[in-house]
């Protein structure tokens, strides 16, 4: 019986099989289908055009098969990514692989930030494998919105505010901290936290 078990539910399975049988190539077969099943893969043609693309790119960036088989490298770019993104094509081509983060443009016009893991696989041709990591973007700039705004704060409070790490080494250190034990941060910062307490 043979039937598409990633359009269940729960697509578990079990194999019962005698010892040659190909259980192993059988599993890791369908491990490699698990871990491929909704990651958004391009493959570009040596020329740098999109070559072939799967569903879940097609989904991420709006546009059908046949309008991204259209397409070339930097065309789904922000205007102001389309230089670097031939550039890295070049180094593509030079090292057999890349990574790092995009700005893509989607169809409709908004743009999401896509992590790009890009390999050569040996016969001319490029695989880009996409993953959306807009929301680790926000999260980041918002943490760091919140650390930004944390250290204004403790910059202005009149008491010492002093943070080590698990190290018990300082790593951060206020004015109040400056007048109170007379460290400027420059001095206090990388200082074990215990001198501070035989002073």
């Amino acid at each position: 019986i043979l039937f598409d078990r990633f359009s269940l539910q729960n697509a578990n399975m079990v194999v019962f099989a005698t010892s040659g049988a190909g259980k192993s190539f059988a599993v890791k077969l369908e491990v490699l289908r698990s871990l491929m099943m909704g990651t958004d893969i391009i493959i570009i043609d040596p020329e740098g055009r999109y070559f072939n693309a799967n569903a879940a790119a097609c989904r991420l960036t709006g546009y059908s098969w046949e309008e991204l088989t259209q397409m070339r490298v930097g065309d789904l770019t922000v205007p102001s990514e389309r230089g670097p993104a031939a550039e890295r094509f070049n180094q593509l081509r030079g090292a057999g692989r890349i990574q790092g983060d995009r700005i893509v443009r989607r169809k409709d016009g908004s743009r999401v930030t896509i992590e790009v893991h890009a390999v050569a696989l040996g016969d001319g041709t490029y695989q880009a494998i996409l993953r959306d990591v807009s929301a680790r973007v926000a999260a980041q700039q918002e943490l760091q919105r919140s650390l930004d705004a944390y250290g204004t704060l403790v910059d202005l409070c009149h008491a010492a505010v002093i943070s080590a790490g698990p190290d018990g080494l300082i790593r951060s250190w206020n004015p109040g901290a400056e007048k109170l034990f007379g460290y400027l941060a420059a001095e206090a910062i990388g200082m074990p936290l215990t001198r501070l307490m035989s002073e």
